[in-house]
This record gives structure tokens, sequence and C-alpha cells, in this order.
């Protein structure tokens, strides 16, 4: 369990800060309720906030594995423990306040030191991802900076919330350094001091305050005695400008572009700051992905990394499985393969195309595109068929009551034919009858036209 003893002396021993005012004071109120004796949280390490971990790609598994490393609970793993292809990520976590000891809900960077470093020494690991939320911390908090800087395996840094101070700092010991987002803050780069203290022979809570020091120790604590007891800030001074100076050639190190502007200790949007306090804008997947590369390794697992899982890249399940549906109004109708007899019904016997394992056609571009297009084809004809057949039948239909009407007319001169009420298709046909055999109804009026004519009925 972390106390807050630890957590409490190491705030107490740091004097320079490299952190965001509102924070500091913050932590401030922290130590003032352990003074005063209120309570403050007790953190057991399995419930802190975000773990250092080995994220397990492999390619027998839909997502990564998540290996956590907590030191009480000796969750650590050998070569031994991983798949022949594994490959693996070392997460850090660089999130909350920066320390050296560690603070409530987060790692220090002494702890986080040591697990990178075990983690740079597995041969399955094949980079490692730090991952920034922090609004800074201790100036002194310096145990990953040349582990970063020195990794024999590709090291990404990922801003994934505001990054300031402390957190720009360390990122500056990364080779490559990224934001989720344009809008995450990042800068406030610089140093500062806060701390209180009781001047010599004054009294504190009744009693009477004294410091002495051994007449050799003319420099111990010189800058905080003289702040305190003399009101004299100049050493403090001095003493923070060389560490503000030593934060600022760290940043321009890393990024050469960055304006002098940048380094005075304003925070900015990512999106303003690309090339000067960070190399671009990458997503979480990205940021994985970008490890991969420089690694030289292809990832083997498939799908979209987050930080909460994986989504499954499901176009690998069926893949080389292409589907061609023809007109469809039905959203429920499922999609049928197509194999080489149905395509050349559809484009003709001397069409050739390429076919898988299962004799499905494998479906270019191309082939698609003449599918659609005979299909489309298809449709227009029958229309047009549709239309032919409505006119055919329409024009029967007029020449079938031209020839009742005219059978009107014309029955008294035949004495055989059969009298009707106009349904030639099912009226008897007398035998003698012109008509007689006769069923088609435009030959029948053909032949009462020409026996009409004939007989000088009438002239048409």
């Amino acid at each position: 369990m972390l106390t807050p003893y630890s957590f409490i002396s190491e705030l107490y021993r740091t004097p320079i800060w490299e952190m965001e005012e509102g924070a500091l004071f913050y932590y401030r109120d922290v130590i003032l309720a352990s003074i005063n004796k209120t309570s403050v949280i007790q953190t057991e390490f399995e419930k802190r906030s975000d773990h250092p971990r080995l994220l397990v790609f492999n390619a027998g598994s839909l997502e990564p594995e998540e290996r956590l490393l907590i030191t009480e609970s000796v969750n650590w793993y050998n070569d031994k423990d991983f798949n022949e292809d594994d490959q693996v990520i070392n997460v850090i976590p660089l999130t909350g306040p920066i320390t050296k000891g560690g603070a409530i809900c987060s790692y220090g960077t002494r702890e986080l030191a040591d697990k990178f470093t075990y983690a740079e020494g597995l041969s399955h690991v094949i980079g490692h991802l730090v991952v920034f939320n922090t609004p800074g911390g201790s100036a002194n908090a310096n145990d990953l900076n040349e582990l970063f800087a020195n990794a024999t395996k590709p090291v990404v840094g990922l801003m994934r919330g505001d990054t300031a101070s402390k957190g720009v700092h360390i990122a500056s010991f990364i080779p490559y350094v990224f934001a989720e987002r344009n809008d995450i803050e990042i800068g406030s780069v610089g140093t500062y001091a806060a701390f209180s203290g009781t001047k010599h022979e004054s009294i504190y809570k009744g009693e009477k305050y004294v410091e002495v020091y051994a007449s050799q120790s003319t420099e111990k604590n010189l800058e905080y005695r003289e702040a305190i007891q003399n009101d004299n800030y100049k050493p403090l001074q001095e003493m923070l400008d060389k560490h503000s100076e030593a934060f600022a050639s760290n940043v321009r190190s890393r990024w050469p572009n960055v304006k002098d502007e940048r380094l005075h200790g304003k925070m900015y949007p990512a999106g303003e700051v690309v090339g000067e306090l960070v190399d671009g804008i990458k997503s979480y997947a990205e940021a994985i992905e970008f490890i991969f590369e420089k690694a030289g390794v292809k990832r083997l697992q498939k799908g979209t990394p987050t930080p909460i899982g994986m989504v499954t890249a499901y176009e690998e399940v069926e893949k080389e499985e292409v589907v061609v549906e023809t007109i469809n109004t039905n959203p429920q109708k499922p999609k049928a393969k197509m194999d080489i007899a149905q395509l050349q019904a559809i484009l003709g016997q001397e069409t050739t195309a390429e076919v898988d394992e299962q004799g499905q056609v494998v479906m270019t571009q191309e082939l698609s595109d003449r599918v659609v297009a005979a299909a489309l084809a298809s449709a227009q004809e029958a229309a047009t068929s549709r239309q032919q057949a409505a006119t055919l039948a329409q024009t029967v239909f007029q020449q079938k009551a031209e020839l009742d009407e005219l059978s009107k007319e014309t029955r008294p001169l035949f004495p055989g034919a059969a009298q009707t009420d106009g349904a030639l298709e099912t009226e008897t046909i007398v035998t003698g009858s012109i008509l007689a055999g006769v069923i088609n109804p435009v030959e029948r009026m053909r032949l009462v036209k020409s026996f009409a004519q004939e007989n000088g009925i009438f002239n048409a």
C-alpha cells in the first residue's frame, strides 16, 4: 500500500517544480491536510488508476491480451511466458502528477523506470508507448529521461490529455511524440519554487522557533534560508534560472524549430505547436501502428487497437468472397454467391473469370460493372417486351370490337351463322358458314370484309 508518508515526505523535500500552478497548490492542500491530521487518501497499488502494462498481440486472437506489471502482485513475465509469434508493446502511463517515488493514484518515475528496463529486455517486446496526461511534477523526477533517449526499441509518446511542464520535459527525450487531438493543451515550459517556512526566533504555535547552522555550513539550504530569513530571493532565483535554462535547452535540442515564445510558460493547443512541442497528430491506433512500422515488424493481429480493446477487422473473416447482387428491393434478402455457370448465363458462354477454392467467381471491379450493365439491359429489354405485348393486346381487342360490330350488320346475309352476343371466342360455328372452322378473330374479320366487298355491302 502506498502510504501518505512517502508521498507527503517527497512533497516536503521537493522545492523546485515543473508543474502547473493550480495543480501544485492542490498538493499543497494535501500537505496541509496531513499536518492537520485530516483525511489523506491511502491507495493500494492494485487500485491505482493507470498501470504499466504489456499489450500482447497474437495472430490467433481477436484482440491483444493485457498483462499488468504490478510489482507488489509479482505480475512479472519471462520470454517463456509468451508464444513464439507474440508481438508485445510496453505501455508506460505518465498520468497525473509526476513525482519520483509515486503520488496518489499514479506511479513514480523511479518505479516506471524499473518496469521500462524490464520490458526493454524482453525479446518479444517490439517497442514502447508512453501515454501522457499530466499537469507536470517534480523537477527531480528524471529517472526516465536517459532510458527513453537510449532505448534499443522504438519509443513513441502519445499525449492523450493536456501535457504540461515536466510532461513536456520528459517528452523531449522521446524520439517520436504525437498528440491525440489538435485541441490538447501542451506547454507550461519552465520552473518555479513554492514553499513556506518560519523565521528564526519567531513564535510558532506558541513556541519559539530557532534555526542554528554549523559555522562551516554556510551554503546549506542557502537559497531557502535567504528567502525565509532575509527575504532575499536572489540565490533561489539563480537556482531556478539554471533549472529552467536546462529545461528549455532540452526542448530546443529535441525540437530545433521551437519559437522562443513557446518557452515562457504558456499552454498551447497541440495543433498550433506541431513541429515545436509535438511531432504531429495521431490516434491511439495510429501510434500503435507507428511502433510496428519503426520496429520493422508486420502486425499479425488484424483489427484496430483502442485503449479499451480491439475493433475486430470483420473484413478479414470472408475476404475473397465478393458478392454480386442484382436488383434487390428486399433489404432482408441475403446476398447470393455467383459461380461461373451463373456468370456465363448473364454475360454469355464465352465469358471467363477467376474462381476461388469453392468455385465462386472472384469479382473484379470490371467484371462487376459488366454484370450490373447486363442486369440493367435485361431489365430494360423485359420492360420493352411488356410494353409491346400490351400494345398488341390492345390492337387485338380493338379488332375484335370491329368484328363484333360488323358481324351484327352482316348476320342476316349468312343464315347459317350462329346468333351470338358478341363473344366470338365462345360461339358455336354452324357448318356451312364462311366462318366455319375459323377461330382467329383477325382472320374472321378479313373474311367478313372480303365477303361484304364482293357482295357490294360496302366499299372499304
